[in-house]
C-alpha cells in the first residue's frame, strides 16, 4: 500500500515537455542559435535553428533523428552545433544575453520589460486530406515583412537581448502529427528592442503573475471543453502549449498539481501550486514567494499588465 502511495505521488508530480537548449548570440550578434526536441511521436529527434539577426531569416534549420543520425538527446545536438558552426559562424565567445518572459494574448505577442514595436499575429486553420486541422501562424511587425510559421502559436518560450538593442523571440507552437496528434515546435525571429529598467525583485514578481494568468486561462478553457472538470496533472495542462518557467530558480518546479497543499519549502519558491478537488470541479491556486505560499485571488491580477 505504501509503495502504491509513493508511485501515485511520483506520477502526480511528473513533468514531461519538450526540451530547449539556447546557445545564444554569436560574437558579433549577427546570429542566434538554439536547439530543441519536438517530441514527435514518430521518432526521437532534435532540431537546430540558427537565425541571421540582420536579415531575420534562418541560416540553418536542420533535424537529426534516431534512425538516420543515431540521435539520442540534446547532448548530440550540442556536439553537432559546436563541431560544425562554432568556428564558421563565430560562436567562440558568444555575446552575453539576458532572458525575458512573455505571452501571447488577443492577437499580440508581448514581452515583459522590453519595449518593441507591436507584434501582431493571426492563426489560420484548414482541413487536410486526412480530415485533421492544419495550422499556420502569420506574425506581423511594423515596417517588416510578415513571418510565416507552420504551427499554431501558443506562447512565448523566451526573449533574449544582446547589445541592449537586438531582441530575439523564441515562440512555441503546436503542429499536427501522426493520426491527428500534436507535437511541439519552436520558431524564432529578431527585432529591435529597448530594455526597461525595473527592480529585479519586481521583475520576478511580475513573471509569477504572468504565469498565474496563463495557468488560469488554461484551467478555464479546459473546464469549458471537458464538461465542467479541471485538469489534475501536468500532462493534461501541457496539451495547451503554455510555457511556465520558475522566475526564481531554474531548478525549482514551475507548476505542480496536487490534492492537498504541502508544507512550504525553499524549493517551491516561484512555484505555482494547483490544489484540485477529488471531483475535479473546483481548484485553489497558490504560489510560493517570500518563504510562504500565498493564495491567489482574482483581484490581484486585475492591475497587472505585461508591457
Amino acid at each position: 500500500m505504501k509503495n502504491l502511495f509513493l508511485a501515485n505521488i511520483l506520477l502526480l508530480f511528473s513533468y514531461i515537455s519538450a526540451e530547449v537548449m539556447v546557445f545564444g548570440f554569436s560574437d558579433d550578434s549577427k546570429h542566434f542559435a538554439f536547439s530543441y526536441e519536438p517530441k514527435d511521436p514518430m521518432a526521437i529527434s532534435g532540431v537546430l535553428k540558427i537565425l541571421n539577426t540582420d536579415k531575420n531569416n534562418l541560416t540553418l534549420d536542420t533535424l537529426l533523428d534516431e534512425f538516420n543520425d543515431s540521435y539520442s538527446s540534446l547532448k548530440d545536438m550540442k556536439e553537432f552545433f559546436e563541431s560544425h558552426y562554432t568556428e564558421v559562424l563565430g560562436f567562440k565567445e558568444r555575446k552575453p544575453l539576458e532572458e525575458y518572459c512573455g505571452n501571447v494574448e488577443n492577437g499580440s505577442i508581448n514581452i515583459l520589460n522590453i519595449k518593441t514595436s507591436r507584434i501582431a499575429y493571426t492563426v489560420n486553420k484548414s482541413i487536410n486530406e486526412y480530415g485533421y486541422y492544419n495550422y499556420t501562424t502569420i506574425v506581423k511587425i511594423k515596417n517588416n515583412p510578415p513571418i510565416m510559421m507552420d504551427s499554431k502559436l501558443t506562447d512565448v518560450y523566451g526573449a533574449y537581448m544582446a547589445d541592449d538593442s537586438i531582441c530575439v523571440i523564441i515562440t512555441k507552437g503546436l503542429v499536427i502529427g501522426f493520426e491527428g496528434t500534436f507535437y511541439e515546435d519552436y520558431e524564432c525571429f529578431a527585432l529591435k528592442g529597448a530594455k526597461e529598467e525595473v527592480i529585479d525583485s519586481l521583475i520576478k514578481e511580475n513573471e509569477i503573475y504572468i504565469n498565474i494568468t496563463k495557468v488560469r486561462d488554461v484551467m478555464k478553457e479546459f473546464f469549458f471543453e471537458h464538461h465542467n472538470i479541471y485538469p489534475n496533472n501536468i500532462d493534461l495542462f501541457n496539451r495547451y502549449g503554455k510555457v511556465i518557467k520558475n522566475p526564481f530558480k531554474k531548478n525549482n518546479e514551475s507548476l505542480l498539481f496536487t490534492e492537498k497543499l504541502m508544507k512550504f519549502n525553499s524549493k517551491y519558491e516561484g512555484t505555482i501550486i494547483i490544489v484540485v478537488s477529488k471531483e475535479r470541479q473546483s481548484y485553489t491556486m497558490y504560489y510560493g514567494i517570500k518563504d510562504e505560499f500565498k493564495k491567489y485571488k482574482e483581484e490581484e491580477n486585475e492591475n497587472k499588465q505585461i508591457h
